[in-house]
């Protein structure tokens, strides 16, 4: 249920008991589980969005930095992120964004679920960068969903 705040509360793993219990000044985690960032510097986060081909850049600014400043506005003491279509299958920013912000961050990727290396590829994020899990879009396969077989 959502705090007055506008967060959930809710679980996330892999967080300690310890950091849990130690979230902000002693009180309860607060954690938003669906959050949204992407990268202002796209000569290092390019925007490669997959399915539109002449896309540009987002409509606004929504940076790792904006994110925890909300949230420590709000008293949020933890976040999921969850990467965007504008980044496509490229999910270094969101990885490099849990780097940063280990304690407070967990991401999940967004992978193809029909490309042929999706096994190769789930294991790079998962294991070689630190995502928690990816997301499939299947609003943008209709038509082609054996591959949820």
């Amino acid at each position: 249920m959502p705090n007055e705040s506008g967060c959930t509360f809710a679980a996330v793993g892999p967080v300690s008991p310890a950091e849990a219990a130690g979230a902000t000044r002693g009180t309860s985690p607060v954690i938003d589980t669906h959050m949204h960032v992407w990268a202002d510097d796209p000569r290092r986060y390019p925007f490669s969005h997959p399915y539109v081909k002449d896309f540009a850049e987002p409509p606004h600014a929504a940076t790792v930095e904006m994110l925890i400043e909300d949230m420590d506005r709000h008293g949020c003491t933890h976040a999921v992120l969850v990467q965007v279509i504008y980044h496509g299958w490229d999910n270094s920013y969101v990885a490099d964004c849990v780097r940063r912000y280990p304690r407070r961050l967990k991401a999940h990727g967004l992978i193809d679920p029909t490309d042929p290396q999706v096994a190769d590829k789930l294991e790079f994020w998962i294991r070689e960068h630190g995502l928690a899990g990816m997301r499939f879009s299947p609003v943008y396969y209709r038509g082609k969903d054996d591959w949820l077989n």
